[in-house]
C-alpha cells in the first residue's frame, strides 16, 4: 500500500499549536548506526517498520481541531491493527485560500515526507469557488515538498440552520466537495452526509450550541468516514464490547474546545451505527468521484443556479431623467394664511425632494425672474406644503417646481414645471 501521510496542528482564533511533530529522521538513525552490529539491526527494523506507517497530514480549522479530529481517526486506525500517524496544522475560521499562505501550514508542509494530506474548508460562508481556488493554491505546494503524497478532502456539515430543508446547503457543499475532490484526482471524506444521516434519520444531533461544530460524537462521526476514506479496501466490521472501553478512553481524552455531549460511556450500537454509516458514506461517493458516476446528496440533488441573462436593470438617475418634469395640479392658499399646498399630478420616480419659487407675475414665473419667495422640500410626495411669512401678505401668486435627486455630493435637477396661478380661498 502506498504511503500516506496526516498533520494535525490545532489552533485556535487566538493561538497556534507551535512545531508539528515529524515521523522520522532518517540521517539521525544512520549516523547512530555505525557503532555496532546490534544498532544497525535494530535501526533497519526500526526503518522498516516507520516505512509501513501512514503518515496523514489534516489540514483545515475549527472543525478539525475540535475534539481533536487528527488523533480519533489514528486512534480508530490504531484499533484497527493499522499502522498511521496522523498530525494537524489549523487555523480557526479560515478557509483553505487563506491556508495556503499561513505560515504554520506552510512549515508544516515544507516538513516534507507526508503521504496524504486531508484538507477541510470553511463552514460558514462556504464557496464552491474559493474550496477551488483554496485548493489549486495548497496542492502544487504540498506536491512540491511531498510529491507522493496523496490528496483526500474533508466534507464537514453546514450549520445547523441550513442542515435540512428545501434551502439545506448540503448538497451545495458536497456537489462542490465531489467537483473539487476530482479536479485533483483526490479522494472524498463526506463527513457532512455521514452526519445529515444520523440527524434526521436516527434523530441524532452532535451539533454544539454553536450550531455548528461537533460534539464529541460528531468528531466521531468525521473521524470513521475519513478512516474508510483512508483504508478503502477495508471491510466493514462492527466494534465489540472489548472495543468499547478503548473508544470511550479515545473520544474523552481527545475532547477540546466544547464541554458539551460528554460522555462517561458511549453506547456500542451508537457507536457502530456511527462507524459503519462512515463506511457506507465514503464509498457511496467514490464512484462519482473517481469516475463518471453522479452522486445525489442524502439531503436531495443539488441544482445549480440558473444562468439566463437578466435585462440590466436601468440607474436611477436614467430613471429619474426619464420621469420627465413635474407638473401642478392645483396650488391653494387661504386668504390669511401663510401656508400654500402644491398638488402635483403624479411624483417623479428616483426624486429625493423638490425646489419651489413663487413669484408676484406670471411674466417673473416665466422668465425665472424677481423670484418672491424659494422653498424646498426634501420628500418626494405628491402634496407639497410651503409655509412662508412673506406668502401671507401676498393676494397674487404664481409658482413652479422641478425635482432633484442627489448622488453621493451632486444634485441633479429636472426642468422646471410649467407655472400655476396660487388660488386664494376665502
Amino acid at each position: 500500500m502506498k504511503k500516506y501521510i496526516c498533520f494535525l496542528l490545532a489552533v485556535t482564533l487566538m493561538m497556534q499549536v507551535p512545531a508539528i511533530s515529524h515521523k522520522k529522521n532518517v540521517g539521525a538513525a544512520q549516523a547512530g548506526s555505525i557503532q555496532n552490529e546490534s544498532t544497525e539491526n535494530s535501526t533497519d527494523e526500526a526503518e522498516k517498520a516507520d516505512a509501513e506507517t501512514m503518515d496523514v497530514l489534516f489540514i483545515g480549522n475549527s472543525m478539525t481541531y475540535y475534539n481533536t479530529l487528527s488523533n480519533v481517526v489514528q486512534g480508530i486506525a490504531e484499533r484497527k491493527g493499522k499502522k498511521i500517524h496522523c498530525t494537524a496544522a489549523t487555523n480557526g475560521g479560515k478557509n483553505l485560500i487563506f491556508q495556503s499562505g499561513a505560515q504554520n501550514i506552510l512549515s508544516a508542509i515544507e516538513k516534507g515526507g507526508y503521504e496524504i494530506v486531508i484538507l477541510q474548508d470553511i463552514v460558514g460562508g462556504f464557496n464552491a469557488e474559493n474550496l477551488q481556488r483554496g485548493a489549486e493554491a495548497l496542492v502544487p505546494k504540498i506536491l512540491q515538498y511531498n510529491p507522493q503524497a496523496h490528496i483526500v478532502f474533508y466534507e464537514p456539515w453546514p450549520t445547523k440552520n441550513t442542515l435540512t430543508g428545501e434551502n439545506s446547503l448540503l448538497p451545495y457543499f458536497t456537489d462542490s466537495y465531489i467537483k473539487t475532490a476530482k479536479s485533483f484526482n483526490a479522494r472524498l471524506a463526506p463527513a457532512g452526509e455521514t452526519f445529515y444521516e444520523l440527524y434526521t434519520g436516527h434523530q441524532l444531533d452532535f451539533y454544539c450550541m454553536d450550531k455548528k461544530h461537533p460534539k464529541p460524537l460528531g468528531t466521531f462521526t468525521s473521524a470513521s468516514t475519513i478512516y474508510y476514506t483512508l483504508y478503502p479496501e477495508e471491510m466493514y466490521e462492527d466494534f465489540t464490547a472489548d472495543d468499547q472501553g478503548y473508544l470511550n478512553q479515545l473520544i474523552n481524552s481527545n475532547i477540546a474546545y466544547t464541554n458539551e455531549g460528554i460522555q462517561d460511556t458511549y453506547s456500542l450500537d451508537t457507536l457502530n451505527l456511527i462507524f459503519s454509516l462512515g463506511y457506507q458514506f465514503a464509498h457511496a461517493v467514490d464512484p462519482a468521484v473517481s469516475g463518471a458516476a453522479t452522486y445525489i446528496s442524502v439531503a436531495g440533488p443539488y441544482q445549480e443556479p440558473a444562468t439566463e441573462k437578466i435585462a440590466k436593470k436601468p440607474t436611477s438617475l436614467s430613471v429619474f431623467r426619464q420621469s420627465g418634469k413635474p407638473k401642478i395640479s392645483k396650488a391653494t392658499k387661504k386668504k390669511s394664511a401663510k401656508q400654500v399646498k402644491i398638488t402635483l399630478k403624479r411624483k417623479i420616480k428616483q426624486a429625493d425632494g423638490y425646489q419651489i419659487r413663487f413669484y408676484q407675475t406670471r411674466n417673473n414665473a416665466k422668465k425665472n425672474k424677481k423670484v418672491w419667495v424659494k422653498a424646498g422640500y426634501q420628500k418626494n410626495r405628491k402634496i407639497l406644503t410651503v409655509k412662508h411669512q412673506k406668502i401671507k401678505r401676498k393676494r397674487a401668486l404664481f409658482v413652479r417646481v422641478r425635482a432633484y435627486m442627489m448622488i453621493k455630493d451632486h444634485q441633479y435637477f429636472s426642468k422646471w414645471s410649467p407655472v400655476k396661478k396660487v388660488k386664494i380661498k376665502k
